[in-house]
């Protein structure tokens, strides 16, 4: 059962939530829909590949090759890689 005090709650989380999209739509249109980025950016082709199901001591080898681009305007240092 909702009391009163959760439904206004809610109900200014809702009315915060359009007022931010709103602002960020108006920021969009404003600045024409495009955000230049400025130095190095980073982007992947896909950052998540499904390799399937492996049984447990399976001497199979998977292996897939990420698409690494810069689309910045300055150049891309990778410094570290860690795996996930």
């Amino acid at each position: 059962m909702r009391g009163p005090a959760v439904e206004a709650v809610e109900g200014a989380k809702s009315t915060m939530t359009r007022r931010i999209l709103m602002l960020l739509t108006a920021g969009a249109l404003l600045t024409g829909g495009a955000v230049a980025a400025k130095g190095p950016q980073i982007s992947v082709d896909k950052a998540d590949v499904d390799l399937g199901t492996i049984e447990e001591g399976a001497r199979e080898f998977l292996e897939h090759t990420y698409i690494i681009k810069n689309t910045g305007d300055e150049k891309l240092v990778i410094k570290q890689v860690r795996p996930g």
